[in-house]
């Protein structure tokens, strides 16, 4: 029989059926903390009229950091949680862009600049996504580096 790892930072167990419950929470509420950081700071970068892309780049890489700084494993766990952070964080950009097309759509036919809007959207969903990944191996480094 195997002795478990001491260290309670290590996911991997050799008990398949029941992992490790704490892990799993606070990967999630890593995941959660990065999503919100990358939408939230999407919609003040639109309205501080800033450089919203390149804001919106540090704020990805910001997301996908806490989200693998949450995570305990390898870099592949911290790349699967700075995407998943990446994704929810996109997701709720790209509803509430999409809800606004809707509401220009009601009121008439989008003009030219709506159409930018989709395309805009979609960017900035595809940059989320790859940043917080590259995020999550930067927290999941930086974490190994303070054990």
């Amino acid at each position: 029989m195997k002795r478990f790892n001491k260290n309670p930072s290590i996911i991997r167990s050799n008990n398949l059926f029941f992992p490790n419950i704490m892990n799993i929470k606070r990967k999630w509420i890593g995941i959660i903390i990065g999503s919100c950081i990358i939408a939230g700071t999407f919609y003040s970068g639109l309205l501080l009229q800033g450089d919203t892309f390149f804001f919106h780049i540090i704020s990805s890489l910001i997301g996908g950091g806490i989200a693998g700084l949450f995570t305990a494993g390898k870099i592949f766990d911290g790349i699967k949680s700075g995407f998943m952070s990446g994704f929810i964080g996109s997701l709720v950009i790209c509803i509430i862009i999409l809800f606004n097309i809707t509401l220009t759509l009601i009121r008439g036919p989008m003009d030219f600049i709506g159409g930018f809007v989709v395309l805009f959207g979609l960017i900035f969903t595809a940059l989320a996504i790859l940043f917080a990944s590259i995020g999550g191996v930067i927290g999941v480094k930086i974490r190994d580096t303070w054990k």
